[in-house]
């Protein structure tokens, strides 16, 4: 049962459902970078939820303040850009920032909320095999993706997942979408 964490909330953002919210219209260069691949054809289940507005993270970018993500990059960043999509769970929402300076290219921190009440084992058992490696400090279970810079974290039965792109702090990401990461689940 591999399903590609960051291909659920990607495909939203590339598209499929997404709508943006509140804070801005998305524009090309927000819009995540890394490309969307299709998961797998079984995926972890709930009930799903009417619409996104309802998730307790409703607005994710309470999860994600532009204080955290401006230390998380290392540099300023423009107002955040909300989306809702459809994850494999049901509605889900998203928060990214990007850097304001785009002249090395642009740079980006992103919080996806996929909801609660997911079970552990199936969700446990995508991550393994995808392939990522397991990781401790964040939630009850993580695993990182060092390709895409991702973090996909279990906590309680909530799934949020973290993600940097272009950031010129690549040896310390983990650290960083750790640290981020329990700022984000105190916050739901």
């Amino acid at each position: 049962m591999a399903v590609s964490i960051s291909a659920a909330l990607l495909l939203g953002a590339c598209g499929g459902s997404t709508t943006p919210v509140a804070t801005g219209a998305p524009t090309a260069t927000s819009q995540p970078t890394v490309p969307a691949t299709p998961g797998a054809s079984s995926t972890p289940t709930v009930a799903p939820t009417t619409s996104a507005s309802d998730l307790p993270a409703a607005d994710p970018c309470r999860l994600l303040t532009a204080a955290e993500a401006e230390a998380a990059l290392g540099k300023p960043v423009a107002d955040p850009v909300r989306l809702e999509f459809d994850g494999p769970t049901g509605p889900g929402t998203d928060c990214h920032y990007d850097s304001v300076d785009q002249s090395s290219g642009p740079a980006s921190i992103h919080v996806g909320y996929f909801g609660e009440g997911i079970p552990r084992a199936d969700w446990e058992a995508a991550q393994r095999a995808d392939g990522l490696e397991e990781v401790s400090g964040a939630g009850e279970i993580a695993f990182f993706d060092e390709d895409d810079a991702t973090l996909e974290v279990y906590d309680a039965g909530r799934w949020i997942q973290l993600q940097m792109i272009n950031s010129e702090r690549f040896d310390e990401t983990l650290a960083i979408l750790v640290d981020v990461a329990g700022n984000a689940l105190e916050r739901i």
